[in-house]
């Protein structure tokens, strides 16, 4: 039944509930004013199942379950950079979802990223992707093999089937444009008990192509490990094909949406760095004009998701009306 501010049934604290009681969300522009929000049962089911049980404030309560929350996320964007040997720190983070731009600057400042880019319809980016990427069609064929000069007949052997296959699955799927091709297998040191993704070269498989293979695992793994082991023999456990067909999109130059002109509101919400609930600017977005700076604490409103901007932060329109956000890191 979803949280309890949905007023569907739901009676467990959620997310959505803490974030609501914290200020973040507008209660009467939730997805751009087509639903209203209960705040009044996010308190109550807060208070019951969190707040009560802890000896603490239904404020307190919520901020918890937005660390936490939080947390978790951080948690995971290490596994991805820290953990594959990337420094975050030159990198810009982009957030998206309804909920993303809600968390993205505290996550940024936690690992030091230094901006934060909002896009456009960052609440709707699965949809958008959808809309703009190219249809893309994968086989695969799990055949331990090692990637040796000897076995070259038989990697060819592999993807002529893996190329035969695809040609049946385009064929029934009538999709109009000239597919690319691509090559790729899942690999490891022979003897290791994991694999990782290796792009593949194209061309004709001959001679050459095992040793091309090799050094695209070797550079992969060092790339992601900073290590290898170059006496070990490498062997691919799956091989696989995608067939990638463009598709046709018309062109258009990024430029800022128009300003609405609409000054922005103020509401209370939730920042411990300015001792808790504090008077707040609420933007809407589309109010913003391309020589706007805004300065935290500030939420800035989308029809599809909302974006927290913490004390200390910057936010300005950049190319394209993609919202980006300067992390002051001595905060």
């Amino acid at each position: 039944p979803g949280p309890a501010c949905y007023g569907i049934g739901g009676t467990c604290p959620t997310v959505t509930d803490a974030n609501l009681i914290l200020g973040y969300i507008n209660p009467a522009y939730f997805n751009g004013g087509s639903m209203g929000l209960d705040r009044e049962a996010a308190e109550q089911a807060v208070a019951e199942h969190v707040a009560s049980p802890l000896g603490l404030s239904v404020a307190e309560a919520a901020w918890g379950v937005h660390l936490i929350a939080t947390g978790n996320m951080e948690h995971a964007l290490r596994v991805v950079s820290v953990e594959r040997g990337r420094d975050p720190r030159r990198y810009a983070m982009v957030a998206f979802g309804g909920a993303g731009p809600l968390h993205a600057a505290r996550i940024a400042r936690a690992i030091g990223v230094e901006q934060v880019v909002i896009p456009r319809a960052a609440g709707v980016g699965s949809a958008v992707g959808m809309l703009a990427a190219d249809a893309r069609l994968d086989v695969s064929l799990s055949r331990i093999l090692a990637v040796t000069a000897e076995n070259t007949p038989a990697i060819a052997a592999v993807y002529t089937d893996l190329e035969a296959r695809l040609t049946t699955d385009l064929d029934r799927l009538n999709q109009n444009g000239e597919p690319r091709f691509r090559r790729f297998a899942y690999m490891r040191h022979s003897g290791q008990g994991f694999e990782i993704h290796v792009d593949l070269p194209g061309g004709p498989i001959t001679d050459d192509f095992t040793a091309k293979a090799d050094a695209a695992f070797r550079a992969a793994y060092k790339a992601r490990y900073l290590t290898g082991d170059p006496a070990a023999v490498v062997e691919a456990v799956d091989w696989g094909l995608a067939a990638i067909i463009p598709r046709e999109r018309a062109t258009t130059t990024a430029t800022a949406l128009p300003s609405t002109g609409e000054p922005p509101t103020t509401r209370d919400a939730w920042f411990p760095e300015a001792d808790g609930f504090t008077p707040t600017q609420v933007w809407r977005r589309d109010a913003i004009g391309p020589d706007t700076q805004i300065r935290g604490p500030a939420i800035i409103e989308d029809a599809e998701s909302t974006t927290i901007l913490l004390p200390g932060d910057t936010a300005r329109l950049g190319q394209g009306g993609h919202l980006m956000i300067a992390i002051n890191q001595a905060l």
